[in-house]
């Protein structure tokens, strides 16, 4: 072997060693955007579509890293593990997903325990052997048995339907189902407060009088104007192409007396009323 041929050998190991800290620096990255929610500011609805859209990974690729940050996050140990080889990204972001199909699907809770157990197993192991461990021990294959649902859809819902399978690129149907369950559980575990609500200025007695309640009518206009879709707009002029996890935001905040007539709110989704409210704080 020649000194060139050493160069390129040695050379390669190298290049692996950075590739896996600069693979944790993402994870970490991708934490802490997910944490201020920062993807927001480009006019993205979730960190899947960030990574996607953004970063230009795959469907997979995007999912994988998600899950994978998810996972270290959950569980701090996975980050040495990744680091040392002895857990791959792949099998990170898959056990991650099946873990979180488990508790979906049997409607019970992992403990730290199980989740320690589960990564200790699939350890250096393969992806294919991996995979088939988690899905042993977690019984899976019982589970996931296929079930033929027949469901009834007026026009407008299949519309929308189609809309959703467009804007995320998922035209498996059980896919873009389960991707879109899975963003809500997220962000229902991240919501530390019901979304507060301006008052909204009605008289009574010849009196103004605060209220939180906003009236089905003035939320249906909302909608209807936003054409079912998030109004955030980035500075660039892209708009959030968010469908899911709707919510009502006050343009003048009710802290500093804004109302609740339609003319003072709009309509944004879950990540992006979360990124208003801590940029306010």
């Amino acid at each position: 072997m020649n000194l060139d041929d050493k160069k390129l050998l040695i050379e390669t190991e190298n290049f692996v060693k950075e590739e896996k800290k600069y693979t944790l620096k993402i994870l970490q990255n991708l934490r802490a955007i997910d944490a201020k929610k920062l993807f927001c500011e480009l006019g993205y609805g979730s960190l899947f579509s960030y990574c996607k859209e953004h970063l230009n990974y795959t469907d997979q690729e995007s999912a994988i890293r998600v899950n994978a940050m998810r996972l270290m996050r959950d569980l701090p140990q996975v980050k040495s593990k990744i680091e040392k080889g002895t857990m791959s990204l792949t099998n990170a972001g898959t056990l991650f997903s099946d873990m979180k199909k488990y508790e979906r699907e049997s409607g019970k809770k992992l403990s730290n325990d199980d989740k320690n157990r589960l990564i200790n197993k699939i350890e250096g192991q393969s992806t294919r052997d991996a995979k088939t461990i988690v899905e042993k021990e977690l019984g899976l294959q019982k589970i996931s048995k296929d079930t033929k649902v027949d469901v009834k859809l007026s026009q407008k819902t299949l519309d929308r339907l189609n809309k959703f399978k467009d804007k995320l690129n998922m035209y498996d149907l059980e896919v873009l189902l389960n991707s879109l369950m899975d963003e809500k559980e997220d962000n229902l575990k991240e919501a530390k407060a019901e979304v507060t609500l301006a008052p909204e200025l009605s008289e009574h007695d010849g009196q103004k009088k605060q209220t939180r309640y906003i009236p089905e009518k003035t939320k249906r206009i909302l909608l209807k104007k936003a054409n079912y879709q998030c109004e955030f707009v980035t500075t660039t002029g892209k708009r959030c192409n968010s469908f899911s996890n709707l919510q009502i935001e006050h343009i003048h905040p009710f802290a500093f007396g804004g109302s609740n007539h339609f003319t003072n709110l709009k309509i944004l989704c879950f990540q992006h009323n979360q990124h208003a409210y801590l940029k306010f704080k």
